[in-house]
C-alpha cells in the first residue's frame, strides 16, 4: 500500500513549494472576492489536483492482483481526498487569522473588508476527487459518456453555485447528493475496470 500511495503522489510531493505558495496566495485574494468565485476556485484546485495523481495505464507486470490493485486505487482516492481536506482546512484557519488582523481597503468611497472563507465553501476542494477517478486507469481510451457525465456535473454545481450567489435559487442544495453518487458510481466503475476489463489496452503500432 505504502509502495503504491508513493508512486502516486511521489512525483507531485517535490513540488510542493510551489504548491504552497499559490494557495497562500490564494487565501489572500480569494478573501476579497465573491463567494462564488471563491467557491469555483475551490473546485478548480481539487480538479487539477486530482488530475495529476489519476492511475496510470501501464503494460508493466505489476506484483498485485486485479482485487489488489482495485482496493488500493479506492485508498489513493481516499488518502487525496484527506489530503485535501487537511489543505483546505489550512486554508480556512489562514483566512480567518487574516481577518482578524488585515485592515480594510479604502478605494475611493468604497471600502473593501477582508472576509474569512466559510466552512460550507471549503469541502468543495474534494468535490471533483470521486468524479475525475472516474477517468483511470484508462484515460487513453475513456468511453465518451464518463467524459460527458463528468461534464454535466460541472455545469450543476458550477451553476448552482452562481445562481445562489445572484439569488436566482435557494432551494436545497444538491452538492452534497451529487458527491455521495460520485462515490458509489467510482466504486462501481472502478471495480469493473480493475477486475473485468484491459488494464493495458492495444500497444501502440509497431511495438513487438
Amino acid at each position: 500500500m505504502w509502495a503504491w500511495l508513493y508512486c502516486t503522489f511521489g512525483p507531485v510531493l517535490p513540488y510542493w513549494r510551489w504548491l504552497a505558495i499559490p494557495l497562500l496566495a490564494g487565501v489572500l485574494v480569494l478573501g476579497w472576492t465573491s463567494r462564488s468565485l471563491t467557491e469555483v476556485v475551490f473546485l478548480a484546485v481539487g480538479a487539477l489536483v486530482t488530475a495529476n495523481v489519476l492511475p496510470e495505464a501501464s503494460s508493466m507486470l505489476w506484483p498485485t492482483s486485479r482485487g489488489q490493485r482495485y482496493c488500493l486505487a479506492i485508498i489513493a482516492a481516499v488518502f487525496l481526498m484527506l489530503l485535501l481536506i487537511a489543505a483546505s482546512a489550512a486554508i480556512g484557519v489562514s483566512s480567518w487569522l487574516l481577518a482578524a488582523v488585515a485592515p480594510p481597503i479604502s478605494w475611493g468611497t468604497h471600502h473593501l473588508q477582508y472576509g474569512s472563507i466559510r466552512i460550507g465553501s471549503l469541502w468543495l476542494i474534494c468535490f471533483p476527487v470521486p468524479w475525475l477517478f472516474l477517468l483511470g486507469p484508462r484515460r487513453h481510451r475513456v468511453l465518451l459518456v464518463r467524459i460527458l457525465v463528468i461534464v454535466v456535473v460541472g455545469v450543476v454545481v458550477i451553476g448552482e453555485i452562481l445562481l445562489r450567489d445572484y439569488d436566482f435559487y435557494d432551494g436545497p442544495t444538491l452538492l452534497p447528493a451529487l458527491l455521495a453518487c460520485g462515490w458509489a458510481i467510482f466504486l462501481l466503475m472502478a471495480w469493473v475496470d480493475y477486475t473485468r476489463r484491459d488494464l493495458v489496452g492495444p500497444r501502440p503500432r509497431g511495438e513487438d
